[in-house]
């Protein structure tokens, strides 16, 4: 079965949400995700912020990633996604990772 919704298309910048959905199941899902955070995001990131800021941002399940498998939650057989979600404290979380040294300029 497959379902056709406008939010898997284009994403969603009013509430910074989007989706990206790969048919590709060796492609690098974390670049996908990077892609879109930057998509969504207002405030310009560096690209060697990627890992810290997708770690982040998976914490609370902002980067929600489903993998081409088949689990007791859900099934994605020969495609893999990510939702992203920007969420409203993303600039205090970006600052604080600055002034910890998480992430350099």
């Amino acid at each position: 079965m497959f379902l056709h919704t406008e939010c898997l298309i284009q994403p969603d910048r009013d509430v910074k949400t989007g989706w990206v959905m790969l048919d590709d199941v060796a492609a690098d899902l974390d670049k996908a995700a990077w892609k879109l955070v930057q998509q969504l995001s207002d405030i310009p990131l560096l690209d060697h912020w990627q890992y810290a800021v997708l770690s982040e941002l998976s914490t609370d399940n902002s980067v929600l990633r489903f993998p081409p498998v088949i689990g007791e939650e859900y099934a994605a057989v020969g495609v893999q996604a990510v939702k992203v979600a920007i969420p409203g404290d993303f600039d205090v979380r970006l600052t604080a990772m600055l002034q910890s040294g998480r992430l350099h300029p």
